[in-house]
């Protein structure tokens, strides 16, 4: 069974994708179907493409075309100048994966199990590389090589012809994110908290670490340091040779995007942004009265000139100085910024659909006696909650966002309450309890 069922997720005007910056012009995908064309100056609209399925795969820049994954199983190559799809190559699962490109030869994973290369001029699939399970990651290639993760729980190395070098089983699903790479090592995370450090040519595990929650690849390094962020709110930073941790900050939602880093900053994103220095402290943090939840700052911060650019999960890619003030805010087409949970369910081995389930756009959540909410939070006419429920495999945790709280829903389940009355008037009475209404 997926880590998620993507199939479920709704339309909503959430950007979960990383700006490509050119000429002064931001490219990137939304989950309104949209892919936009994003003056850097003006945050004003250039030019958008409306394509068939959700956009949750950052694009690649190659001589004026742009490549990018759909929800409708397609690779997509849109170019800038005339300002259209040029063609498609579609693949038997959604395409979450960003795809990166080297030497005219596209690359990316799918939820097909498939590593896919495909070439930019013949538009031909030249390689495949089957997994035992979907693939959410992202790649990276170094020398001649190539890394990514599967939901198999395999970190895999391969050739650049698709042969498979090595592979390794980490404890958890490898989901969203990139390995990093620093000099001989690459470092990845997964679904259980735990961050690896391999030797990238042999696979041997040098070191790892343990966060008290679910991870995603939000890993950067520079000379003498990792910096992960993780599900448990913390930004750890370790050495590199040792995987001893040096610091730790403690954000107010957990991470799930790398940090940008500069010679004397640290930006990272979380239920704001937040400006450190190399001893993680922190300088400055920029938190939107829009923001709704822990996955509000969704891409790793792109620097272009002097300013910050910043997608996140309320519909908005915004423009900040290197101080945090706010220059400009560009809203997505969709009518309201949070209507899915997309990038917010936490991926687990076991999908309950008796606990959660995704349509148009809304969540519904069962909550019976053994649920516990987490976290709740508020913003205008939007209401979210995260909330815990044990299911008959593991620990089920998600986050749906509502227009009010009024408009919440029931699942049926596999409950154990026999009177539709008693359980609907049951949950009222949980609901209010747990929020103190």
């Amino acid at each position: 069974m997926p880590a998620i069922d993507f199939k479920k997720i709704g339309e909503g005007g959430g950007i979960f994708t990383c700006p490509a910056i050119h000429e002064n012009v931001a490219y990137f995908g939304a989950c309104d179907k949209y892919f936009y064309a994003v003056d850097t100056e003006t945050g004003n609209e250039v030019w958008s493409v409306l394509t068939d399925g959700i956009i949750m795969s950052s694009p690649a820049l190659l001589d004026g075309v742009l490549y990018f994954g759909c929800f409708d199983n397609n690779l997509y190559a849109v170019s800038i100048e005339e300002k259209r799809v040029l063609w498609k190559v579609r693949t038997n699962g959604l395409i979450i994966s960003s795809p990166i490109v080297r030497d005219k030869i596209i690359y990316f994973g799918s939820c097909d199990s498939y590593f896919y290369a495909v070439s930019a001029e013949t538009r031909q699939i030249l390689w495949k590389f089957k997994t035992n399970n979907e693939i959410f990651s992202d790649s990276v290639i170094d020398d001649d090589k190539i890394y990514f993760g599967s939901t198999d729980n395999y970190l895999y190395c391969l050739g650049l012809d698709g042969s498979l070098i090595w592979k390794f089983r980490a404890d958890g699903e490898i989901l969203l994110g990139a390995p990093c790479i620093s000099y001989n090592a690459v470092y990845a995370a997964d679904s259980m908290g735990w961050l690896y450090a391999f030797d990238k040519n042999t696979g041997a595990l040098l070191w790892k670490f343990h966060s008290s929650e679910e991870a995603y690849n939000c890993i950067s390094c520079d000379e003498d340091t990792v910096y992960f962020g993780s599900r448990d709110r913390y930004l750890y930073a370790l050495d590199k040779k040792s995987g001893c941790m040096k610091w730790k900050f403690r954000a107010n939602m957990g991470m799930a995007i790398s940090p940008l880093l500069t010679e004397n900053r640290i930006y990272v994103g979380s239920d704001g942004i937040y400006a450190l220095d190399k001893e993680g402290s922190k300088v400055w943090s920029y938190r939107s009265s829009e923001t709704v939840d822990a996955f509000s700052f969704s891409c790793t911060p792109v620097l272009f000139g002097n300013n910050l650019y910043f997608t996140s999960f309320d519909g908005h890619l915004r423009c900040l100085d290197m101080e945090g003030n706010p220059i400009w805010a560009f809203k997505s087409k969709a009518p309201r910024g949070v209507t899915i949970s997309s990038g917010a369910i936490k991926p687990m081995s076991w999908w309950d659909e008796s606990m959660f389930s995704i349509f148009e756009g809304d969540v519904e959540i069962a909550l019976p006696e053994s649920s516990t909410v987490i976290e709740k939070y508020g913003v205008s006419d939007i209401f979210a909650i995260e909330a815990q429920v044990e299911s008959p495999y593991t620990d089920v945790v998600g986050i749906g966002a509502y227009k009010s709280l009024q408009d919440m829903k029931y699942v049926e389940g596999s409950a154990n309450y026999s009177e539709k009355d008693n359980k609907k008037k049951k949950d009222t009475e949980n609901i209010e309890k747990l929020f103190r209404l």
